[in-house]
C-alpha cells in the first residue's frame, strides 16, 4: 500500500487554469497536467526566487519533496511548450494558506559578523591594497558597532605560491564572514591551478558568494570525533584498539566447537566479525538471545544470514567482552549442534 501524499500548502489559488497553444483547435489537442502545488514551486523557485529552504518552508514541506515537486512542474511545461499541449492547471494534494498580515509576515534576518578590507594600512583611512594573497593586512570591521581591528597577512606576504589560501585561513580563523575584492583583480581566476575551487573569489562572485551550502552540522560532528580520538591517543591507538577487540572474537571463533568464521584469515575484518553455527534456526535463537542480554543488531546480513557483530571505535572493550561471554555461555547450552564445515 503507498504512504499517502503529505498535504502541501499554497498562498493562493491561480487565477489561470488553462493556457492552449494558439491557432490548434480544442478537438486536436491533449492535454498536460500541471498541479496547483506544481505551479507554487514554479512560482516560489523561478520567480520570487527564495532558496530550495525556504521555498520548502513555505510550502511546509521537506526540501527534498519540494525539490521534486519543482521537477515534476518543470517537466509538465516543457512538456507542454516542446510538443503543443494545452497546460491544464488543476488537482493535487494541496490546502490554501489563510491570509497572513503584512507585519506578521516571516522576514530573514541577516546578521554580518565581520568584513575584511585589504589594506596598505592599520585604518580605513590608509589606502586600499590591490593585492589579496599577499596584501599587507586587512582591517576588519563589525558593521554592528563599527569598530575596527587590524590583521598582519604574516608570511603570506613573500609565499611563491599557496598565499591565496593561507590569507583565507587566517582571515576565516579571526572570523571574517566577508571580503570586499576589486572585480579587476578577480577576473582571471586564482593564480595557481591547484586552488580549490570554493576558494576561487571568482566564482564565489559569480555565484553571489553561495556557491555551495557546507554540511554544517557533519563538520561539526566531525570536530567532536577527531577531538576524541586525539584525546584518546591518535589514530595509531585506535587501531590497536579496535584489532584487540577483533582479535578476541577471532580467537574464540577459532577454539569454538559450535561457532565458525566466515572470512579467511588474510580477509578478516577490524570492524565486523561475521560467524554462524551452520544452523539457521540456532543462529535465530543466537540472536534473539542476544538481544534479552542487551547485545543489540547481531544479525547477519539479510542476504547471507548468520551473525555480525560490528565494532567500530565507540564500540568498547567490556562490549566485546560481553558478548564474547554470551557466546561461550550459548556454546555451553547447545554443545550438541551440528557444527557446519
Amino acid at each position: 500500500m503507498a504512504r499517502p501524499r503529505n498535504c502541501r500548502y499554497v498562498e493562493r489559488k491561480p487565477h489561470v487554469t488553462y493556457f492552449k497553444p494558439r491557432g490548434i483547435p480544442m478537438t486536436e489537442l491533449t492535454e498536460t497536467l500541471l498541479t496547483v502545488e506544481g505551479l507554487e514551486a514554479l512560482r516560489l523557485a523561478d520567480l520570487e526566487g527564495p532558496t530550495t529552504g525556504e521555498g520548502a518552508e513555505r510550502m511546509r514541506v521537506s526540501r527534498h519533496t519540494f525539490g521534486r515537486t519543482l521537477a515534476e512542474a518543470r517537466r509538465a511545461v516543457a512538456d507542454a511548450l516542446v510538443n503543443g499541449r494545452a497546460l491544464c492547471i488543476e488537482g493535487g494534494t494541496y490546502a490554501v494558506l489563510p491570509p497572513q498580515p503584512e507585519a506578521d509576515k516571516p522576514h530573514k534576518e541577516f546578521h554580518m559578523q565581520k568584513v575584511a578590507v585589504s589594506s596598505e594600512g592599520p585604518s580605513l583611512d590608509d589606502m586600499v591594497d590591490p593585492r589579496f594573497g599577499r596584501a599587507g593586512g586587512f582591517v576588519i570591521v563589525n558593521p554592528e558597532t563599527m569598530e575596527t581591528s587590524y590583521l598582519d597577512n604574516g608570511a603570506s606576504q613573500t609565499m611563491a605560491q599557496g598565499a591565496g589560501i593561507e590569507t583565507a585561513e587566517r582571515m576565516s580563523a579571526a572570523g571574517v564572514t566577508v571580503v570586499i575584492v576589486r572585480d579587476d583583480l578577480i577576473a582571471d581566476g586564482p593564480a595557481f591551478a591547484q586552488t580549490p575551487q570554493y576558494l576561487d573569489l571568482k566564482t564565489q562572485a559569480a555565484k553571489g558568494s553561495m556557491l555551495n551550502t557546507p554540511n554544517t552540522f557533519g563538520i561539526y560532528v566531525c570536530g567532536k570525533v577527531f577531538h576524541w580520538v586525539e584525546q584518546t591517543g591518535g589514530l595509531a591507538a585506535m587501531a590497536e584498539r579496535n584489532w584487540a577487540k577483533a582479535n578476541l572474537l577471532y580467537d574464540l571463533l577459532e577454539h569454538s566447537e559450535l561457532f565458525h568464521g566466515t572470512t579467511q584469515a588474510d580477509g578478516r575484518s577490524i570492524a565486523n566479525v561475521t560467524f554462524r553455527t551452520g544452523d539457521a534456526e540456532l543462529d535465530a535463537t543466537f540472536v534473539a538471545g542476544a538481544a534479552e542480554h542487551q547485545i543489540q543488531n547481531v544479525r547477519g546480513h539479510r542476504l547471507v544470514g548468520g551473525m555480525r557483530a560490528s565494532v567500530y571505535n565507540a564500540v568498547t572493550m567490556e562490549d566485546v567482552q560481553a558478548l564474547a561471554s554470551y557466546m561461550k555461555d550459548f556454546e555451553a547450552q547447545h554443545s550438541l549442534s551440528p557444527r557446519s564445515n
